[in-house]
C-alpha cells in the first residue's frame, strides 16, 4: 500500500488562506482608504534604496520597524496581518511614494561660488526634451554632470515606475555633481602607475559653445592646461537630436614652452551612478564590460565581464590589456535595461590608442552588500609623442547612453523611440554594442566558425522571441496579451510532440498492473525486473523517455523569454491587470520590510528572502506546476521511481522559492503553458488498465489496477459537444476535489 500523501492538503490551504488574505485586505482598503499621499518629485524618484528605507521608518514612524510562498515563515505574516489597522494602512502604499522630502532648489540657485565666479562649476545643457539624450555638461573636470534618457520613463528602486513625466536619468546628477563622468587624469610620466587627479578637479575654461538651428546639433568645447606639463587639452562634446551617444574629441597639443619632444599619458573614465531598477528582485546589479576585436579585417570579438561584487571584494577588477593582433573596442558599465560606455570611434584612422582599461569601485553604499557598489571603466591611453611644431594628436571617442540590448532601438515595437536604421547599424555591425548582450567565444559556438552550440542558440531564439512579440504588439498594444498569445502559440506548434508524450503516460498508466504483478513475481531480482519491464514497454510500443521531450524542447523557448525579459526595454515597466512592470514581479500587496528573513533590507541575497511584497502569479504559478505533475507524470513502476517523484513534489515548493521574484511576464507564461497542457490532458481518452493478457479493462486506471464500473452512457441531444467539454472540465475538477481529501 503506497503512502499518503497530504501535499495537496498544504497547497489548498495556502491558497484559500491566501484568498482570505487578499480578501481581507482588499476590504479593509475599501471600507477605510489610505489618504492622499503628497506628490514625489523628480529627485525623489532617483535615490537610493537606502535612502527610501531610511525615508520611509521616519515617516511611518515606529509602526513600521526598520522568494515560493506557504513556507518558511508564512504563519508568521499571516499573523502580521491581522494586527489592526496594519495592513489596512499599508496594503498598497509603494515604499517609494509614502516619502517626504525637501523640495530641491531651483536649478538658477547655485552656490555662492558660482555667483563670485561664474566660471566656477559652470553648467552646460546640450540636447532638449526632443532630443534622445539630454546632458549637463560641467567645467569641473570637463566632464559630464548627468545624461537623461527622453524616451524612457524613469523607475524607482523598488521597480515601480517613476511619477509621469520623470525621465530615466542614466548618470544621475545628485552623484556626479562633485565628481563627473567622462574626465580626464594625466600621468606625471608615461612610466607612472598612478595619474594626477588634477584635471579631473579643476575647472576648465570654457572655449566654444556653439548651437546650430538649422541641424539643431550641439558642439561644447572646454580646454585645460596639464598642471605641471607643456601641453593644452581640449575636450569637444557634440550631440544630435537622434543619436544615444555623445560625441567626444580630445585634441592633445604643446603650449610651445619647450622645444623638447615628451610623452604624454591619460586616463578618461566612464560613467558612473547608474541607478538600479528593483534592487531587491533583479539578479543584475552593475557590470563592467570590455570589448576587444580584432584588428584588420579580422572578424574575431573578445568580451571580458566582471560583477560589482568581484569589483569591490577585490577593491578593483582586473586590468584588460590589448593584445598584438586586438585592440580595445569600448569599455562600458550596464544595469539590467541601460549602458553608459566608452567607445572607440571607428571614424578615425588611428583605433587601437588604448593600453588597457580596468573597471574600478566609485563609493561602497554598504559593506555588508558589496554586489550594491557603485563602479566605473578607465582607460589609459598608450604614451603620445609630442613634438613642438607637430600637429595635436586627435582621439575620438563615442559616450553611448542607451538600451543595453540595442538592436531594440529600431524594431516596430518602439515608436516614438525608434533611432534611425543606419545608426543601430552603426552600433550592431561597426562598434559591436551587441555584445553588450549578444557574445558568445569566438569559433567556440559559431561566432566565427559557424558551428552551432548553446550560446548561438539562445541567441537566435532570444532574438526570435522579441521579433515575435515586437509584431504581437504592433497588432495588439499589450505586452501582457502579446505573452499569452505567444505561449499559446508556442505550445500549438509543439502539440504533435506532446501529445504523444501524454499518449505515452497514459499507456504507461495502463501497464500499472502488469508491473506490479512483475514486481512480485521478480521482487529482489532487480536486474531481471528491468529487463521484463523493458520488454513489456517494447511490446505495448512505449518509450519511459518519451515525456521528456516536451520539457526539452520548451527549454531553450523558456531561455529565450526569460532572457528577452531581463533586457527589453519594452517589457520594462509595461502594465497588464494589477502589475505596473512586467519585466518585475507583480507586487501585488506590500507587506512592509519588517519581517525576519522574508523582507527585512539586512536579509537581502539569503534564499528565505522573498522581499518587502507578496507576488500572487508565482503561487498561482507553481499551483499548476504541481498539478500538471500530478496529472501528467507516468506512474511510478518501483519504489525508486516512486520516493523520485515524491521528491520532485517537494522540490516543486523550493523551486517556488527561487522564482518567487522571477518576472510577472514570465509567470504568465508558465501558468498558460500549465493550462494549456491540464486541457490537452483532459481531452485525451483515459487510462484503461490492462490484464496479464494484454487485454483492455473498461473505467479509469491507476496504480491499484482495478477497473471503475462501467456507467450507462446518459441519453442526450445528438450534439453533445459543449456539454462533453464541460463534463470534462467537471470531471477534473471532481478529480482535484478527491485528491485533496486523501490523507
Amino acid at each position: 500500500m503506497q503512502p499518503k500523501n497530504p501535499l495537496w492538503n498544504y497547497v489548498f490551504f495556502f491558497l484559500l488562506s491566501a484568498l482570505i488574505w487578499i480578501g481581507t485586505v482588499s476590504l479593509q482598503n475599501w471600507l477605510n482608504p489610505p489618504k492622499p499621499l503628497p506628490p514625489v518629485t523628480p529627485a525623489e524618484a532617483r535615490r537610493t534604496s537606502e535612502e527610501a528605507s531610511a525615508l520611509l521608518t521616519r515617516t511611518l514612524g515606529s509602526a513600521l520597524a526598520p522568494g515560493v510562498p506557504g513556507i518558511g515563515n508564512a504563519s508568521q505574516i499571516f499573523a502580521d496581518a491581522t494586527v489592526g489597522g496594519w495592513l489596512a494602512q499599508r496594503s498598497y502604499v509603494l515604499p517609494e511614494v509614502v516619502v517626504e522630502k525637501p523640495k530641491p532648489p531651483p536649478p538658477k540657485e547655485r552656490p555662492e561660488a558660482v555667483v563670485q565666479n561664474p566660471l566656477k562649476h559652470e553648467e552646460i545643457q546640450i540636447g532638449n526634451d526632443d532630443c534622445s539624450l539630454k546632458a549637463v555638461l560641467t567645467t569641473r573636470g570637463g566632464g559630464v554632470q548627468s545624461v537623461v534618457l527622453n524616451q524612457f520613463r524613469a523607475a524607482t528602486a523598488m521597480g515601480r515606475p517613476a511619477p509621469e513625466g520623470v525621465k530615466e536619468e542614466l548618470i544621475p546628477e545628485d552623484l556626479n555633481r562633485n565628481d563627473p563622468s567622462n574626465v580626464l587624469y594625466a600621468y606625471d610620466k608615461p612610466d607612472a602607475d598612478t595619474p594626477d587627479g588634477a584635471l579631473a578637479t579643476i575647472d576648465w575654461a570654457v572655449e566654444s559653445n556653439n548651437f546650430d538651428a538649422n541641424t539643431k546639433h550641439w558642439e561644447v568645447t572646454f580646454g585645460a592646461d596639464v598642471p605641471g606639463q607643456d601641453i593644452h587639452i581640449l575636450k569637444t562634446y557634440s550631440l544630435s537630436p537622434e543619436d544615444y551617444h555623445l560625441g567626444l574629441r580630445i585634441d592633445i597639443r604643446r603650449k610651445g614652452l619647450s622645444k623638447d619632444t615628451v610623452k604624454f599619458r591619460y586616463q578618461l573614465t566612464g560613467g558612473h551612478g547608474l541607478p538600479i531598477e528593483g534592487e531587491w528582485y533583479t539578479s543584475i546589479f552593475r557590470n563592467a564590460l570590455v570589448g576587444q576585436k580584432e584588428k584588420g579585417q579580422g572578424k574575431n570579438f573578445w568580451r571580458d565581464y566582471q560583477d560589482s561584487r568581484s569589483i569591490s571584494v577585490k577593491e578593483g577588477g582586473e586590468r584588460v590589456s590589448k593584445g598584438p593582433e586586438t585592440m580595445i573596442q569600448y569599455a562600458a558599465v550596464a544595469v539590467q535595461y541601460f549602458a553608459s560606455a566608452v567607445v572607440i570611434d571607428n571614424e578615425q584612422q588611428k583605433q587601437d590608442f588604448i593600453e588597457w582599461v580596468r573597471p574600478t569601485t566609485e563609493g561602497k553604499l554598504d559593506t555588508k552588500k558589496p554586489y550594491l557598489d557603485d563602479i566605473t571603466v578607465r582607460l589609459v591611453s598608450e604614451a603620445i609623442e609630442l613634438k613642438p611644431d607637430a600637429p595635436p594628436v586627435v582621439h575620438k571617442y563615442l559616450l553611448y547612453n542607451g538600451p543595453v540590448k540595442v538592436r531594440l532601438l529600431d524594431d516596430m515595437a518602439s515608436g516614438s523611440q525608434a533611432a534611425p536604421a543606419a545608426l543601430v547599424d552603426r552600433y550592431l555591425n561597426k562598434l559591436h554594442l551587441d555584445t553588450f548582450t549578444d557574445f558568445q567565444s569566438p569559433g567556440a559556438f559559431g561566432n566565427v566558425s559557424g558551428a552551432i552550440g548553446w550560446s548561438y542558440l539562445l541567441i537566435k531564439i532570444t532574438n526570435l522571441m522579441h521579433a515575435i512579440l515586437g509584431f504581437l504588439h504592433w497588432l495588439i498594444p499589450n505586452y501582457g496579451i502579446c505573452i499569452i498569445l505567444l505561449t499559446i502559440l508556442v505550445r500549438g506548434l509543439m502539440h504533435p510532440v506532446s501529445r504523444k508524450q501524454a499518449k505515452t503516460s497514459i499507456k504507461m498508466q495502463a501497464l500499472m498492473p502488469e508491473l506490479k504483478q512483475l514486481q512480485e513475481k521478480l521482487k529482489g531480482d532487480r536486474q531481471a525486473m528491468a529487463m521484463a519491464q523493458m520488454e513489456l514497454y517494447r511490446k505495448h510500443g512505449v518509450s519511459p523517455v518519451g515525456s521528456c521531450w516536451v520539457v526539452l524542447l520548451q527549454m531553450p523557448i523558456f531561455l529565450g523569454l526569460y532572457y528577452s525579459l531581463q533586457e527589453s526595454i519594452h517589457f520594462r515597466l509595461a502594465p497588464f491587470l494589477w502589475i505596473k512592470n512586467l519585466a518585475a514581479p507583480d507586487m501585488l500587496i506590500w507587506w512592509g520590510q519588517t519581517i525576519p528573513w522574508i523582507s527585512r533590507p539586512e536579509d537581502q541575497g539569503s534564499l528565505l528572502y522573498l522581499g518587502p511584497y507578496f507576488n500572487l502569479l508565482p503561487v498561482i504559478a507553481v499551483t499548476f506546476m504541481i498539478i500538471q505533475q500530478k496529472f501528467l507524470m507516468p506512474p511510478a513502476a518501483d519504489e525508486t521511481q516512486e520516493m523520485q517523484q515524491k521528491m520532485m513534489k517537494y522540490m516543486m515548493i523550493f523551486f517556488g522559492l527561487m522564482f518567487y521574484k522571477v518576472a510577472a511576464g514570465l509567470c504568465l507564461y508558465f501558468i498558460v503553458s500549465s493550462v494549456w497542457g491540464l486541457t490537452e490532458r483532459q481531452l485525451l481518452p483515459k487510462a484503461k488498465p490492462t490484464t496479464s493478457s494484454g487485454a483492455a479493462q473498461g473505467g479509469r486506471g491507476g496504480a491499484s489496477g482495478k477497473a471503475a464500473p462501467s456507467r450507462p452512457k446518459p441519453r442526450g441531444p445528438k450534439n453533445e459537444t459543449t456539454n462533453g467539454a464541460f463534463k470534462k472540465v467537471q470531471g477534473m475538477w471532481e478529480e482535484l476535489l478527491k485528491q485533496a481529501k486523501k490523507k
